[in-house]
Formats: C-alpha cells, sequence, structure tokens
C-alpha cells in the first residue's frame, strides 16, 4: 500500500482493519499520531519518512518480526532510537536522515545479521560507533555522516568484507585508520574527511586502491597518505584537490 504525497494528516488508523499488509509506504505526508497498535503485524516494508512526527519512536516496531525494510528519515523523532530494534533479525535496510534522535546508538543494532544498508545523515546522535557493529557481516553500506560521532573507529570494522561504502565524514572521530581496514577488499568508498583523526593510511590499505575496488578515498589533509593526493583525495583513479 503506497500512500506517499497525498497530504494525509493525522494518525495511521486508517490501516488498523488491514491485518495482512505487507508494504505500507506514507513518505511525503503530514502524519503527526503515530499508533504502533494499528501496525499489521506482516509488514515487511515500513516507511514513515518526511512527516510531521515529534514523538517517541515507538519500541513497538522491534515486535515486526517480518521487517526488511524501515525508512524513518525527516521527522522530529523525539528522545532516543529503541533498542527493541535490534530484535528484527530480517531487517535488511535501515535509513534514518535528518532526525532529532538523541544519546547513542543502541549496541544491540550490532544484531541484525541480515542487515545491507545502514544510513544517518544529519542526525543529532551523541555517540560512538558501537563495536558490536563488527557483527554486521552483510553489510554492504554503512553510512554515518554530519553528526556528533566521537571516539575511534572500531577495528572490528575490518571484518565487514561484503563493505563497499563506508562513509563518516563530518563528525568527531580522533585516532587511526584501522589496519584491519586492509581485509576490506570489496570496498569502494571510503570517505572519513571532516573529522579529527591523525596517523597515516598503511600501505596495505592503499593497495586496494590498486589491486581491489576501492577508488573514492577522501581522507582528511593532516592524515599522511601515499595513496592520496595533496589534499587527500582519490577519486575514479584521477587526483583531484578539495579545494
Amino acid at each position: 500500500l503506497d500512500l506517499s504525497g497525498n497530504s494525509l494528516t493525522g494518525s495511521l488508523s486508517i490501516i488498523e482493519k488491514l491485518f495482512a499488509l505487507e508494504v505500507l509506504v506514507v513518505s511525503g505526508n503530514s502524519l503527526s499520531v503515530f499508533l504502533p497498535s494499528s501496525l499489521p503485524r506482516y509488514l515487511v516494508r515500513l516507511e514513515l519518512q518526511s512527516n510531521r512526527f515529534k514523538i517517541e519512536f515507538p519500541s513497538e516496531i522491534g515486535r515486526l518480526s517480518n521487517l526488511e525494510i524501515l525508512k524513518i528519515g525527516e521527522n522530529d523523532w523525539a528522545g532516543t532510537i529503541p533498542t527493541e530494534l535490534g530484535l528484527l533479525s530480517r531487517l535488511e535496510i535501515f535509513e534514518a536522515d535528518v532526525t532529532r534522535f538523541g544519546g547513542a546508538l543502541p549496541t544491540e543494532l550490532g544484531n541484525l545479521g541480515r542487515l545491507r544498508v545502514f544510513k544517518f545523515i544529519q542526525s543529532r546522535l551523541n555517540s560512538t560507533i558501537p563495536i558490536e557493529f563488527g557483527n554486521l557481516t552483510a553489510i554492504e553500506s554503512l553510512t554515518l555522516e554530519a553528526g556528533s560521532f566521537e571516539g575511534t573507529i572500531p577495528s572490528t570494522l575490518g571484518l565487514l568484507t561484503s563493505m563497499k561504502e563506508f562513509s563518516v565524514h563530518a563528525n568527531r572521530l580522533v585516532g587511526g585508520i584501522p589496519t584491519e581496514f586492509a581485509n576490506l577488499k570489496n570496498l569502494e568508498k571510503l570517505h572519513l574527511y571532516q573529522n579529527d583523526m591523525t596517523g597515516n593510511v598503511s600501505q596495505d590499505i592503499c593497495s586496494l586502491t590498486y589491486a581491489s575496488k576501492l577508488q573514492d578515498v577522501r581522507i582528511d589533509c593532516e592524515i599522511e597518505c601515499k595513496c592520496c593526493d595533496p589534499c587527500c583525495m582519490k577519486i575514479q583513479g584521477a587526483k583531484e584537490d578539495l579545494n
């Protein structure tokens, strides 16, 4: 059921009798009231982005055991991300761009063994990157951009050998690039710029730009990098300035 872009207001009570519903897309409306008890239990896809929700995100979503796609961005969700979302064992795509969530990323999200896409852009989370994210072995794209993520990049992320994109630019990350990233043979995009990181890019990681798929590397100039240009960016095999 796709009701996106229909200027809907109020609540989602219109679907409370659709018990067998598997797809619910209500993005781009003006919904403000969320009644999780009205959600069909067999939902596979739930898209709520671009509405007017200003409430705490319902922990009851964690009970939707069939859910594979969850998109909730561009809303003013209050409070923190419920730890119960770590129960969504079939979840493959989780996107939450431009939200007002506070607190930290729940470590329980590391239980999402089928997750392929995790995307948080312009969040207000004050969090480190959980070491438990090293358990996301199916992940292909991990994006935590333009937020307040701090601390170091966990070395456990070097276990994510299916990962193609890793982007954490415009945060407050410190420390170096884990040498374990040399294990990411499928990596195509590595964006680490606009942080407070130090150290160097190891030769083993640099080798990925020559012998593997990695062709989009953006790193702050403070980091020593023999496979980056003077402005620490390499795009599609050509060297360009960030300026």
